[in-house]
């Protein structure tokens, strides 16, 4: 009996043949199975061999299943998990079909099915649900379908089950859109709460947390979570958000449900007004230049001032419109070309009147020699004087002016001069 046992691991008792594959040695015998132990050796798991052995076991005591190549583990409908079973089925990554599991009590069972993309998992988390299993046996089957977080995840793989340690970000995780469980970022030296681009949603699995925030010596905010659906079932230690001692929340953000309800021991902070705008790639260009020329009209007194004394000595609309150019280049430098055109053309004097810049000799509006008097320029002459960079500036500015029109505006906040000068371009067109 006990050579039986060492060479072929396979004991008879009456019509249930139970076998224990622990080497691949073991799995050489032809005897049918019907009830399986079966250890995760890597070898056994790799061999041809393996589903022939265990395809006609109905029942398992012990299944042990990890980084296989198979795609099926058995050709029985069902399978009986008896008391005390453990059945671990994880990163299988071609496994795409389990049998019916009949569980024998719910409360002494071991289950942990992780890793597994292809595989639905409806029927088990029902049948674990009726046989009474508890929250922390349910938080181990993962839902229809998804991956664990590795790195890198494959394409294919758009949900996310179990914990995702934020410390080790992979960018491969951009792709994933849903995650069921926990979103943890603990002990790094991050600043800034990651962003995973695609990730809309949250679900608490079980008892276990969905957010643990913990440990960050640098962090500074978590922005990023404020644009994510956490959908909460238990709100009992259903978030973490400890020693962190440089982050504070935003005050507008603080008033957001998911901050009031699980956030409200985070200190509030101020930040730039231009961090409260939404970040929208397609609003970008013109939000920046709102906000820049809005600025830089505030600033176009000291710039005219500068301006009036550069064409002191017999100084002339040239020197006036190439002191503006410097003026464009001294407010902001990178400036857009949106602030750029306004500067432009307000070098021109083509501003309304009633914002018209301050000139040499005093007088508003219009091109002026050193005196104050008014040189009389058509429009393609005063073209000519801009400096190239400046006309380039006034062509983008005004495309973008066209674009106004046909939108009926941006909604965003304008300086005087966008203002006037969209006014001018729509009535051309």
């Amino acid at each position: 009996m006990k050579l039986t046992f060492l060479l072929l691991s396979v004991i008879t008792h009456g019509l249930a043949t139970l076998c224990e594959i622990k080497t691949i040695k073991d799995l050489g015998s032809t005897q049918t199975c019907t009830e399986l132990k079966l250890f995760g050796e890597h070898d056994v798991m790799m061999s041809p061999k393996l589903f022939h052995k265990i395809k006609t076991a109905n029942t398992y005591h012990l299944f042990q299943l990890c980084n296989s190549t198979l795609d099926l583990i058995s050709e029985t409908d069902r399978v009986y998990l008896p008391k005390g079973a453990t059945l671990k089925i994880t990163d299988n990554a071609y496994l795409r079909k389990l049998p019916d599991f009949i569980i024998a009590d719910g409360k002494d069972v071991n289950l942990v099915i992780l890793g597994n993309p292809k595989v639905d998992t409806t029927q088990l988390l029902n049948e674990c649900k009726a046989k009474g299993c508890t929250d922390q046996t349910l938080s181990t089957i993962q839902v229809p379908y998804s991956c664990k977080a590795t790195s890198p995840l494959p394409k294919e793989c758009h949900v996310l089950f179990g914990t995702v340690p934020l410390n080790r970000y992979d960018k491969s995780w951009d792709n994933v859109e849903i995650v069921h469980g926990t979103l943890s970022l603990q002990n790094s030296g991050l600043d800034s709460f990651p962003k995973m681009e695609k990730l809309v949603k949250v679900e608490q699995v079980a008892n276990t947390p969905v957010l643990v925030v913990e440990n960050n010596a640098n962090l500074r905010d978590v922005d990023a979570l404020f644009k994510i659906n956490f959908n909460v079932k238990k709100k009992e230690n259903a978030v973490r958000v400890n020693a962190n001692p440089k982050l504070c929340i935003e005050k507008n953000n603080a008033v957001l449900p998911f901050a009031a309800e699980f956030l409200n021991d985070v200190k509030q902070c101020d930040r730039p007004a231009s961090a409260n705008i939404e970040d929208h790639p397609k609003s970008r260009v013109i939000r920046d230049a709102a906000w820049q020329d809005e600025d830089g009209a505030r600033e176009s007194g000291s710039g005219t001032e500068a301006s009036a004394e550069g064409g002191t000595d017999g100084g002339t609309a040239e020197a006036e419109v190439g002191t503006k150019a410097a003026h464009t280049n001294a407010t902001g430098g990178g400036a857009s070309d949106a602030h750029t055109g306004a500067a432009g053309m307000k070098a021109l004097g083509t501003e309304a009147p009633d914002k018209g810049a301050a000139t040499g000799g005093g007088a508003k509006g219009g091109d002026v020699t050193g005196e104050g008097r008014p040189i009389l320029l058509d429009e393609e002459e005063k073209r000519k004087l801009l400096p190239d960079r400046t006309k380039k500036g006034l062509e983008k500015f005004q495309s973008k002016a066209l674009h106004f029109c046909a939108h009926h505006g941006t909604g965003r906040r304008q300086s005087s001069a966008q203002q006037f000068y969209r006014k001018q371009t729509c009535k051309k067109r």
